[in-house]
């Protein structure tokens, strides 16, 4: 197995916090030779797309586990306390062939496998996947841990503009 290094550059510019080149760098151990890093097309984008190593198919109804080819090997940043990978579908086949991510949240200090679950919610969709394809991208997020984030019990809301107003409230 080979030790690949992804980095990642940011630059927040805030007032008078001008903090330049923050790097989160994240390792991944390539388990197979068809094994492909995860890759931004476009430095200003949020996901870098993920490939699998695996032949199988999409379908409605049924949940498909889609190896990376990659093992999480180090996650190194020196800014933020702590990061996760969230995996997240792509546009286009969600918007083609209704494929939807399971699951997604890869924890820092996770160390085995990168497994991609998908789906369809489109009823008869059987969408053929072949190694080395594009099928989920990956998106580095920063999280608060306990230290910095509490959760306590409350009698009452406070009050908001948006107050209870859910799924759709924000118009088209």
């Amino acid at each position: 197995m080979s030790q690949y290094t992804l980095q990642t550059k940011k630059t927040l510019s805030c007032g008078l916090n001008n903090m330049n080149n923050m790097k989160t760098t994240i390792k991944f151990i390539k388990t197979t030779p068809e094994s492909k890093l995860p890759f931004r097309k476009h430095n200003e984008d949020a996901g870098m797309d993920l490939f699998t190593v695996t032949k199988d198919f999409v379908e409605y109804g049924k949940v498909t586990a889609f190896d990376t080819g990659l093992k999480l090997a180090d996650v190194k940043h020196n800014v933020f306390e702590n990061i996760m990978l969230e995996i997240k579908p792509r546009s286009g086949l969600a918007k083609k062939h209704g494929v939807v991510v399971l699951g997604g949240v890869v924890d820092s200090t996770y160390r085995g496998p990168v497994i991609v679950l998908l789906s369809s919610v489109i009823p008869g969709t059987k969408m053929e996947v072949n190694p080395g394809d594009r099928i989920a991208q990956m998106v580095i997020v920063k999280i608060e841990n306990g230290d910095t984030a509490r959760v306590e019990e409350a009698c009452e809301t406070t009050e908001t503009e948006r107050g209870e107003k859910g799924f759709g409230s924000s118009g088209k």
